[in-house]
C-alpha cells in the first residue's frame, strides 16, 4: 500500500493541530467570559477555513512534487469535499 505519510508530514500536521488549539483555548480565555458578536464568530471563522485552505494547498504542493499532478489534484480535492 502506498502511502504519503511520513514521520516529518505526521510530526508537523500535530504541531499545527497544537498550535491551532492552544491560540483557540488562550484567546477565547484572554478575552474573558464574553457575548460572542456575529462579527467576532465570523472572524473566527474565516481564519478557522483559510488555516484549512492553506493546509490543503500544502499538502497538494507536496504531493505534486511527490506523486504527481494528478494524485495532487485527486487528493486536494478529496479534502475538500
Amino acid at each position: 500500500m502506498q502511502t504519503i505519510g511520513n514521520v516529518w508530514l505526521w510530526g508537523g500536521f500535530a504541531i499545527v493541530v497544537i498550535v491551532a488549539l492552544l491560540v483557540d483555548l488562550v484567546l477565547m480565555r484572554h478575552g474573558g467570559a464574553h457575548k460572542v458578536t456575529f462579527k467576532e464568530a465570523t472572524w473566527w471563522s474565516i481564519g478557522w477555513v483559510l488555516l484549512a485552505l492553506a493546509f490543503n494547498a500544502g499538502l497538494w504542493w507536496y504531493l505534486q512534487g511527490s506523486m504527481g499532478d494528478a494524485a495532487a489534484d485527486r487528493i486536494g480535492l478529496e479534502f475538500l469535499t
